[in-house]
């Protein structure tokens, strides 16, 4: 099973490289535009990882549910991982607008 640790790191990097892309950027805000493309492939892979751990609980659950197409394993997680999918989709969506919009976004407010 995929430890939380990873999930934590790999989204604490993509924030931590696109805040200091911006500190220590030029004047013209590429290297912080770059940092989005980063920012949203980390964040992706957390998801991922997510993704996994939700699959493979699923696989060793023992609570199930009866419905009208036969017996559905639930795929609860902890409320942990829960934050980690909506933290992975905020870094996805604001990594995305930062790889488009960075160099715009980094010149308007210097």
């Amino acid at each position: 099973m995929i430890k939380k640790h990873n999930i934590e790191i790999l989204l604490t990097i993509a924030l931590a490289f696109c805040i200091y892309s911006y500190l220590t950027t030029g004047s013209d805000g590429i290297w912080f535009s770059r940092s989005g493309s980063i920012m949203v492939l980390l964040a992706v892979i957390a998801e991922f990882q997510v993704n996994n751990a939700r699959m493979s609980t699923a696989e060793t659950s023992s609570s199930l549910e009866i419905g009208g197409s036969g017996i559905v394993y639930k795929r609860e997680l902890s409320p942990r991982y829960n934050a980690f999918t909506i933290i992975a989709h905020i870094e996805i969506i604001s990594g995305t607008v930062i790889w488009g919009y960075g160099d715009c976004l980094f010149k308007s407010c210097m």
